[in-house]
């Protein structure tokens, strides 16, 4: 195999790892807790749903507050603590490779009840939690807690900033704490910092992230393969050690393969009237590196299927790339919504074609089963997919200029979303 090509091997296997840390930079660059950022191992929660302003992660959805942390386990284990909800409340643990290994919450293990764990990472010698509590064994320093709580309105608000106070992370030891800091050089959008870092700078920086953030076993045959090309931990990435011919397209490697992994998203997914579903994989991704970095570039820090379902809508009946430039219409005949287990919900999200929230004027960004939908005379419902407004306004998702294109989230998916004898509508052009 030719160096060039094994190189872009070990660019989507690192993939991951670069845009969890560089998240969790700028997520981290404070010496306080200042709205939706903390210092690593402290708790923060959003104080209103996203909007076109947020660039810190791609496709954020606007269904939960997020409340999060980033942790770092080298120092001992952290204590967590979740409260009872009455909602659909879900606390998300991925790792540096951005697999799910925990999930606690609504439709998970513990479901609404109150508990109480105790988080340590892959070097802690730790094999039982205290009484009262369960370990949560990482297999990563680096963890990123994330919890989605539902807003139903925003008259809501209050009782979701009661359910996010509730709960807490503390150290055990108090030489765990981490200061917070502020660094100028971390501000920036971490998807893009990422996507255009040099790649002596990447290679380098996944190479001291892989000696506290360990592979799994299944990772060893690749790590044998890359490991003479200076890739692993320990190890130096120097583009001197290739020759004139090799460096010039190792230089290239990031364009070239963000632009192979975006252009093969039909690897990754399945079509279902041309909505496409990620494979059954999410947030455990074994060995499956290019979809893991796919992922982490089109929708970073998804749930696993059990919990969400996502399908993206990138084209309409024809085939043709959504588009501002056209008004499209979703026709759900009556009884055909998303179906969800209990306590779940659905939402369809629009996206600007960098994958971030679409500004409009009214700022509306999705439509969900919230949003107060207007049914026809027959019980079957019409969402409004254009730019300009239709004459009804409840039931209309304003596009954006230019191409883009729609996420839809079935959280907690019932039965025939999973088993596919439920499809969603065509996306029909007027």
């Amino acid at each position: 195999m030719k160096k060039e090509t094994l190189i872009d091997q070990a660019y989507a296997f690192a993939y991951p790892m670069l845009l969890m840390e560089m998240t969790k930079r700028v997520m981290t660059n404070t010496d306080r807790v200042i709205g939706f950022r903390a210092p690593v191992n402290t708790l923060c929660h959003s104080e209103a749903l996203a909007n076109a302003s947020n660039h810190e992660v791609v496709s954020p959805n606007v269904d939960t507050l997020y409340s999060q942390a980033f942790l770092d386990l080298s120092r001992g284990p952290l204590i967590f603590k979740k409260p009872a909800a009455n909602r659909y409340c879900t606390v998300a643990f991925l790792d540096a490779w951005t697999n799910c290994p925990y999930i606690l919450g609504t439709g998970a293990i513990d479901g609404n009840a109150p508990g109480s764990y105790m988080i340590a990472g892959p070097g802690d010698t730790v094999t039982k939690a205290p009484p009262g509590m369960t370990l949560l064994k990482m297999p990563t320093n680096t963890v990123w807690l994330l919890i989605r709580t539902v807003l139903y309105s925003p008259d809501d608000l209050d009782n979701v900033r009661d359910i996010q106070k509730a709960f807490s992370l503390s150290v055990i030891d108090p030489l765990q704490k981490i200061k917070g800091r502020v660094n100028l050089a971390d501000t920036f959008v971490p998807v893009d910092r990422v996507n255009r870092m040099d790649i002596s700078e990447y290679f380098n920086t996944f190479n001291q992230l892989l000696e506290s953030n360990p592979p799994y076993p299944e990772d060893s045959a690749f790590l044998e393969q890359i490991r003479p090309l200076g890739i692993g931990a320990g190890l130096t990435f120097d583009l001197s050690d290739f020759t004139d011919e090799e460096a010039a397209a190792i230089c290239d490697t990031n364009t070239r393969v963000i632009k192979d992994l975006l252009s093969k998203s039909a690897d990754y997914t399945h079509n279902v009237n041309n909505w496409s579903f990620f494979k059954d994989s999410m947030a455990a991704f074994g060995t499956d590196y290019s979809y893991r970095a796919y992922v982490a570039l089109t929708g970073f820090g998804a749930n696993p299927e059990s919990m969400a379902v996502y399908p993206f809508g990138r084209a309409d009946q024809n085939n043709d790339p959504l588009s501002g430039g056209h008004s499209y219409t979703l026709h759900f005949e009556k009884g055909s919504l998303p179906p969800c287990r209990q306590d779940g919900f659905w939402s369809i999200t629009l996206y600007s074609k960098n994958n971030f929230l679409a500004d409009n004027a009214i700022n509306r960004y999705c439509i969900n089963d919230r949003s107060g939908l207007v049914p026809n005379a027959d019980g079957s419902y019409d969402i409004f997919i254009q730019k300009e407004p239709p004459s009804a306004t409840a039931n209309w998702l304003p596009a954006t200029e230019g191409e883009f294109h729609l996420i839809m989230r079935i959280y907690l998916p019932a039965s025939q979303v999973l088993d596919g004898s439920w499809k969603p509508p065509y996306i029909f052009k007027k």
